[in-house]
């Protein structure tokens, strides 16, 4: 089992386990009013927020004993955070006051890949290897 013990959860999983929490909630409720905005704002928010799920996700997987190699953690991350976007964009299809849109889904594909691969770049430098 690759929960090996109640800290790795806490410290790995949980963060992740939330985080997801936290945009299915945000994405049940009527856009948020930030006041004046300019061109694509919103897609800068996505691309934020899917960025630290790229960075979240790719920190728990790379603590999973089968994903023992980088190509596999980076795939799985990015493929994981992508299908989440994803599922995001179905679900604000059925809340009212929200609405589908691919480019919202483009910017959070872009913002999951490069905090995956910026988690990967930083883990390699920091421990010599993307999984630790």
């Amino acid at each position: 089992m690759f929960f090996r013990n109640n800290g790795f959860f806490l410290t790995h999983w949980l963060p992740l386990i939330l985080y997801c929490v936290f945009i299915f909630i945000q994405s049940a409720l009527p856009s948020p009013d930030f006041g004046p905005s300019w061109p694509l704002s919103d897609k800068l928010l996505h691309f934020a927020g899917y960025f630290v799920l790229g960075v979240l996700i790719c920190r728990a997987f790379s603590r999973v004993p089968i994903l023992n190699t980088r190509n596999k953690i980076i795939i799985i991350s990015i493929a994981f955070s992508t299908l989440y976007g994803l599922s995001d964009e179905f679900h604000q299809f059925f809340v009212s006051a929200r609405h589908a849109d691919y480019l919202d889904f483009l910017a959070d594909l872009a913002g999951s890949v490069v905090g995956v691969l910026g988690f990967c770049w930083i883990a390699s430098k920091q421990w010599g290897t993307c999984f630790k």
